[in-house]
């Protein structure tokens, strides 16, 4: 009997062994998410291109940010499928969460097209005493030298052309978001990586998209 007993709880070892390694073996896709911000671009009916942002909280909750606004959400996640819902305006989007760190198939209720977003991996990179310089493309498709410099207590300093501008700025709750602005005209800033900055300038009632590179 001791024989047979022992045998017996052989087998329900291996049974316990080979059902724990299959439910360690299923990837947790709400860990890839939670916490972290990602970047991308989406276009609205009659509208430019535009970048957006969204942070993933720890509660559920998230923030998305565009050039106009921020806009507080609920986040879940189905297998690999994350639903992102904004009930004060009535819009749900929904996204893959790949392997490789990007939000792919994204899918919004309302007819906004909204491009594949990639991870942002340090999202509250310091900025002080830091130099940023690039382009701003402006209408037409022609562009001018752009540049930011940001200095200590939260002000930064830059230049459209020949052109000055500079302000206090703010940070979004993830860090990654930018806003500042001179007289009537908002800047909107991500900080995609550590070493690139893009946004939108919107100024006598257009928008003009640009690019920086830390220097």
């Amino acid at each position: 009997m001791k024989k047979y007993s022992g045998i017996i709880f052989t087998v329900l070892l291996s049974m316990t062994m080979i059902v724990g390694c299959k439910k360690d073996g299923v990837k947790d896709y709400t860990a890839i998410i939670k916490n972290k911000t990602w970047w991308g671009q989406l276009t609205n009916p009659g509208e430019t291109a535009q970048y957006y942002s969204v942070y993933f909280k720890s509660d559920g909750n998230l923030v998305w940010s565009q050039r106009d606004a921020d806009y507080a959400g609920k986040w879940v996640v189905d297998g690999k499928q994350v639903t992102m819902d904004f009930p004060a305006i009535s819009v749900q989007i929904k996204a893959d969460i790949s392997d490789d760190n990007k939000l792919t198939n994204i899918v919004s209720s309302n007819s906004s097209i909204v491009t594949n977003a990639n991870l942002i991996a340090n999202p509250t990179l310091r900025l002080d005493n830091t130099q940023w310089n690039g382009i701003l493309v402006q209408s037409g498709g022609t562009s001018e030298s752009f540049q930011l410099n940001f200095l200590t207590g939260a002000k930064v300093d830059g230049k459209v052309g020949s052109a000055g501008i500079g302000n206090v700025y703010t940070r979004s709750e993830s860090g990654a978001v930018i806003r500042f602005t001179l007289g009537p005209y908002p800047f909107f800033a991500i900080i995609t990586t550590d070493k690139e900055m893009r946004g939108q300038w919107k100024t006598f009632g257009s928008y003009y998209m640009w690019q920086t590179t830390l220097q």
